[in-house]
């Protein structure tokens, strides 16, 4: 698809994340952490809101959240709550009547792109496999059917903090995981601030260093469609190799001036 930069270079598009309680931890209500960590990583980052036990095809705890805004570009980050169990007939079904859905319907002539986050599956500390969703590609499907350029973007193990391979498994590192809270704060075993919760949700700190990875994948592979409106093909992955760390220093550094 030709692009016009002359004319749509300086119009930067501007994005919404719509989430699952992946970011559910950020308990500083006084201070949006994942805007400044946007700011700090130039990602144009206009709204953002989590929904705890939504999915694509799941209804989530919506009373208590922050209502869906729409931007140019929607990041949809759902599926782990989701019922593997349904087929995609079923699923795409239950996505219609989901909110995130009816969202991007009622606002589909403001939206140019929507990004769908396929979450990574792996094995929590505890020895359970925490499964990715499997619809995201049927939901790509769905928001095509809406006249709106939609694709999958693959988030692996490198976008997460206190992940680690084992044998080619995606695995939750026990030692940055919650066993007490200090001052406020919820501690791993060595004393460090935490980056799990639990088995399921990252901490304050592990979601915020979650997000500005994620930011930087998302401009590394989609410049083009920030700076330029063009849309890439259906199905994109995270490039940025090695673990969190290396994307910008241990975790403690990466979050560092988010927390001082």
């Amino acid at each position: 698809m030709y692009v016009d930069q002359t004319t749509t270079k300086a119009a930067k598009l501007t994005a919404t994340l719509w989430a699952d309680s992946t970011y559910g931890y950020i308990v500083d209500r006084e201070k949006d952490h994942i805007q400044e960590a946007a700011q700090q990583a130039s990602f144009p980052l206009e709204h953002w809101t989590c929904v705890h036990g939504c999915g694509l095809c799941t209804k989530g705890i919506e009373c208590k959240a922050r209502p869906l805004q729409t931007a140019p570009i929607v990041i949809i980050e759902m599926g782990y709550n989701d019922d593997d169990n349904m087929n995609s007939e079923a699923a795409r079904e239950n996505m219609q009547m989901q909110t995130w859905f009816q969202s991007l319907k009622a606002n589909a002539l403001d939206i140019t792109q929507v990004i769908f986050i396929a979450q990574p599956t792996y094995v929590a500390a505890t020895g359970k496999e925490i499964t990715a969703g499997r619809f995201t590609q049927d939901a790509v499907i769905l928001v095509e059917k809406l006249n709106i350029a939609a694709c999958r973007f693959r988030a692996d193990g490198n976008l997460y903090a206190g992940m680690l391979y084992k044998e080619g498994c995606l695995c939750q590192d026990p030692s940055t995981c919650k066993t007490y809270k200090s001052h406020g704060k919820y501690m791993s075993e060595g004393g460090n601030e935490a980056l799990w919760i639990d088995e399921e949700h990252p901490s304050s700190l592990g979601a915020v260093i979650h997000f500005k990875c994620l930011a930087a994948a998302l401009l590394e592979e989609y410049k083009f469609v920030f700076e330029f409106g063009e849309f890439p093909c259906r199905e994109m992955g995270a490039v940025l190799g090695g673990d969190a760390a290396e994307l910008g220093g241990t975790a403690e550094h990466l979050a560092a001036s988010f927390f001082l």
